[in-house]
């Protein structure tokens, strides 16, 4: 199976994003050296995740935080029946699972 086609579990998210907010002060250094960090300290033993990927993942995170950030900011943003939330909180979530954390990093 290529790197490409593998799906991150929810537990490798929530161990990438913990890692993140308990690292802060690392995540201002080069990111080729946090990558490195985060596969020796948490996938060590796990092929499947490789520095390369938890870069593409740690660029989409922040990506999709972007945008859900934009969407936050814009004046009169509110649900519509397509998006298919039942709030403003759970579109933002919707659209970004981890975007709390991720605004608090």
């Amino acid at each position: 199976m290529s790197e490409r086609s593998q799906v991150w579990a929810k537990e490798e998210l929530e161990l990438l994003v913990g890692w993140m907010e308990e690292n802060k002060e690392s995540l201002k250094g080069k990111q080729a050296t946090w990558h490195k960090d985060v596969k020796d300290q948490l996938f060590a033993d796990q092929e499947e995740i490789t520095v390369k990927r938890i870069r593409e993942k740690v660029n989409n995170m922040k990506a999709a935080w972007r945008e859900t950030r934009k969407l936050r900011e814009q004046s009169g943003s509110g649900v519509k029946p397509e998006d298919n939330a039942p709030s403003f909180v759970a579109l933002l979530e919707k659209k970004c699972a981890f975007f709390w954390r991720l605004d608090e990093i």
